[in-house]
């Protein structure tokens, strides 16, 4: 957060890479179910050697905002920095600062379907409008 605290809510993963190809796409996903602390510290256990994405993210609903970042800092993931993990490591003293973003309702009406919507097919694409 702006003041410094730690996001003790907050969840942070590590997400696997495969940067061969491009762009790098996403293998596995790890997260510790008791992560952050409130201290803001964090443990991701049960990774592979390999290059990991690590994001963090709390939403605040009832402000209709949330916090997110990439290490080292960033909310974009093309500007995010990859880890790389070996057998056994272990890092310490990692920051990861998030920024807050505001969030955005989606309202979607569909009309004249004669049969039930495949919900598992559906997605949203966000773009910018220009």
């Amino acid at each position: 957060m702006p003041d410094g605290k730690p996001l003790g809510d907050a969840v942070v993963e590590l997400l696997r890479v495969r940067v061969e190809s491009l762009p790098p796409a996403t293998l596995g996903r790890h997260s510790d179910t008791d992560n952050p602390k409130d201290d803001g510290s964090f443990c991701v256990k049960g990774t592979s050697p390999g290059k990991y994405l690590l994001d963090a993210l709390d939403n605040d609903l009832p402000a209709n905002t949330r916090w997110m970042g990439y290490y080292p800092g960033t909310t974009k993931r093309s500007e995010a920095t990859l880890i790389q993990l070996n057998g056994g490591d272990k890092i310490s003293d990692l920051r990861l600062p998030v920024q807050k973003q505001g969030l955005y309702t989606v309202k979607v009406r569909v009309v004249g379907l004669a049969r039930a919507l495949p919900w598992k097919n559906i997605g949203l694409l966000a773009r910018r409008s220009r």
